[in-house]
């Protein structure tokens, strides 16, 4: 089993909005989660074991409200749960979800791409009529 250093960041009202995973030998990120306001970054990476080649999931999403993480651990596998800013934890409800964009990167190929994303119609047209 393999262990990992960890690193929380937390703001004024002590809510957890950063957390970073390294590997043992402190050369790999495995898991990376920043928030600001109601935008969760999210790095996550795996490493084979039998070759030299990794695969990383990146992900940027927009809630309809401020968000903090959560920290739930299962098995010795730590997982970060976005959950509203401020909230008790007598529910770990997820919020809802405006805007996503997921991208997966393998190093074998040294390429990445999006996967998939959403939108809501309103921001594309911000964006157009900035053009």
């Amino acid at each position: 089993m393999r262990s990992y250093n960890k690193i929380s960041g937390y703001d004024k009202c002590n809510n957890l909005v950063s957390y970073l995973e390294y590997d043992d030998d402190l050369q790999n990120i495995m898991r990376y989660y920043n928030v600001k306001g109601n935008v969760l970054e999210r790095i996550l990476t795996s490493y084979s074991d039998d070759e030299p080649y990794f695969e990383q999931m990146n992900s940027v999403v927009e809630y309809e409200n401020n968000i903090m993480l959560f920290s739930l651990v299962t098995a010795g596998e730590t997982y970060m749960c976005p959950i509203l800013s401020g909230q008790n934890f007598t529910s770990i409800e997820p919020p809802n979800i405006i805007n996503t964009i997921y991208s997966t990167k393998f190093d074998e190929i040294g390429d990445s791409f999006i996967e998939n994303f959403n939108m809501k119609n309103d921001l594309i047209n911000e964006y157009l009529n900035k053009l």
